[in-house]
């Protein structure tokens, strides 16, 4: 998440000392506290907002039910995992069937 520059509008700590200073000076200063609590709201309904996402995901799932076919052929590892699935049963379906004609011998 970054704002719309790209940078993260807060501080940044690499260590847990450095994180709770910055925390601290952050509760301290109640005009800080709020400019960062509007830079989160702001944050947060760029990238969370449900309205714009939730028509996304209704527009992408449209288009995915008018081409699935062709989505599931490009899906690599779904047709490979499929495929060592349906393998997988074949060769446990050959076991059993050698075992019962084994017990039968």
């Amino acid at each position: 998440m970054a704002d719309e520059h790209g940078t993260w509008p807060g501080p940044v700590a690499d260590t847990p000392e450095t994180f709770a200073t910055a925390a601290v000076a952050l509760y301290r200063d109640p005009e800080q506290w709020l400019q960062s609590q509007q830079q989160g709201f702001r944050l947060h309904n760029r990238h969370f907002a449900f309205e714009p996402h939730a028509q996304s995901l209704m527009a992408r799932l449209e288009t995915l039910g008018r081409t699935i076919d062709q989505h599931r052929l490009k899906n690599f590892t779904g047709a490979m995992l499929r495929h060592h699935t349906m393998k997988s049963t074949q060769y446990m379906a050959q076991w059993i069937e050698a075992k019962n004609r084994h017990k039968a011998d």
